[in-house]
């Protein structure tokens, strides 16, 4: 199915309509999967649902037009992206009215817990977001690396994948992202 999956990308890269709805056909389980663990974790999941993040976010990458895909893992690191973006744009909305008085601290061992998270309907997505910014600008791979573990639900071994790393560099990249990000939600929270 890989393969599939990057023959399909790549016909789309050179134009084919067809290969771009056989790609959405194909990866649309998929991504809706993620949508869906990813609401259930984040507690969004009541005023949102998995079809509704998988969609949005399938259109989103439908408009990246000028992207030269270079295979699954690189097409699935860019969902992590949109799969953000669309949580973090529907939150914002959600919430512009209401902005921190509902919200309480977390820390990224509840963000980064892939066992299932205490993070919920009343975590500060916006928070999260704000200081997965901040590491972009720091170090854009670890912020890379906190979406495709997080927000893709990725083992260590698939981010390395994705990232093109080797597994040992993830491994150590990942306890530098967690523990920045750490640090940083325990300041932007006390500002």
């Amino acid at each position: 199915m890989d393969a599939d999956i990057t023959a399909l990308l790549s016909n789309w890269t050179d134009g084919d309509e067809r290969a771009a709805e056989a790609l959405t056909r194909a990866v649309y389980p998929i991504v809706r999967a993620i949508a869906h663990s990813q609401l259930n974790r984040s507690g969004a999941g009541s005023t949102l649902r998995a079809t509704e993040l998988a969609h949005e976010a399938l259109i989103r990458l439908s408009e990246q037009t000028r992207v030269e895909w270079r295979n699954r893992s690189h097409y699935f690191a860019i969902v992590a992206t949109v799969i953000r973006r669309v949580l973090i744009d529907h939150v914002r909305k959600r919430d512009a009215e209401k902005r921190g008085a509902m919200f309480r601290f977390v820390s990224i061992d509840d963000v980064t817990d892939q066992a299932g998270t205490s993070a919920g309907v009343d975590t500060d997505w916006l928070l999260i977001d704000c200081a997965l910014d901040e590491l972009a600008a720091i170090d854009q791979r670890q912020a890379r690396l906190v979406e495709l573990r997080f927000f893709m639900g990725m083992t260590i071994e698939e981010a390395a994948s994705a990232l093109n790393c080797s597994v040992p560099t993830v491994t150590r990249s990942w306890r530098f992202a967690r523990a920045w990000l750490a640090g940083r939600l325990a300041s932007l929270r006390a500002a």
